[in-house]
């Protein structure tokens, strides 16, 4: 009797052990770990996770595996890079930011002359007038070109975000330049402009650069029925600003 019982003892002893072996080999492994290599072009920008920085480019992250994370780069002058990254467990994941110049936008006119070729860095972009994105912060050359009238050469400065008017003064060759100013036109309602009879465009027309003189303005919607004419007198070096109510009687 002590020996069959002995013996059933002995069988409950090894499944326990058998079961204790199958449970540890069937409990989930606590998660590895992962790299995440990020560099950048320019280098030394600053890296944001989760909205904290945690360093500079070039950085190694080790993070738990399978995160997701969200990653910004970011340095002065250049747009915000945003990208979100899986850690892969026992791997490095590499990460290269090419970073965008931060933009601005130039309107180049020139003046009542139109179609006037526009280069800028060397690059042709258009005819006046017209819209140019360029880099911010960065001085860029401007030429602007037109068969029988002298070149018009300048250097000009578009801040992040900004917008800035050029306008260029073009000399037809052989003749001295004109003493100028400028004109600027605002109206209550949207209108279209005419200087001496020649279209200038539609309000607001922002710092057109004119020989100085004595002008008429038309101002009119033709969907509303509405004009008005003004004189105005653009002196030499000054700015001339004219804010006409239409809807006035």
């Amino acid at each position: 009797m002590r020996r069959g019982v002995t013996a059933v003892l002995g069988l409950l002893l090894a499944l326990a052990a058998c079961n204790g072996k199958r449970s540890a080999a069937d409990a989930p492994r606590p998660p590895g770990s992962g790299k995440v290599r990020i560099t950048s072009v320019p280098t030394g920008a600053a890296v944001l996770e989760d909205g904290q920085r945690v360093g500079q480019t070039p950085l190694t992250l080790t993070r738990t595996a399978m995160a997701r994370l969200s990653l910004e780069i970011v340095k002065d002058g250049y747009q915000l890079y945003r990208v979100r990254k899986l850690v892969e467990e026992g791997r490095t994941t590499r990460l290269h930011a090419m970073l965008r110049p931060e933009e601005g936008t130039l309107i180049v006119r020139s003046g009542l002359l139109r179609g006037v070729r526009i280069t800028v860095d060397g690059q042709e972009q258009g005819r006046t007038p017209t819209r140019v994105t360029v880099s911010a912060g960065a001085d860029h050359a401007v030429v602007l070109e037109k068969d029988g009238f002298q070149p018009y050469r300048t250097t000009v400065r578009v801040s992040a975000g900004d917008t800035e008017t050029l306008e260029g003064m073009m000399i037809p060759l052989g003749r001295r330049s004109t003493p100028s100013g400028y004109l600027t036109v605002h109206s209550d309602v949207p209108a279209e402009v005419l200087l001496n009879g020649s279209p200038l465009g539609n309000t607001p027309v922002e710092k057109i650069l004119l020989p100085a003189r004595r002008y008429q303005l038309l101002l009119k919607n033709p969907q509303l029925g509405l004009e008005k004419r003004v004189q105005v007198r653009v002196e030499v070096g000054k700015t001339r600003e004219v804010e006409v109510l239409l809807r006035s009687k």
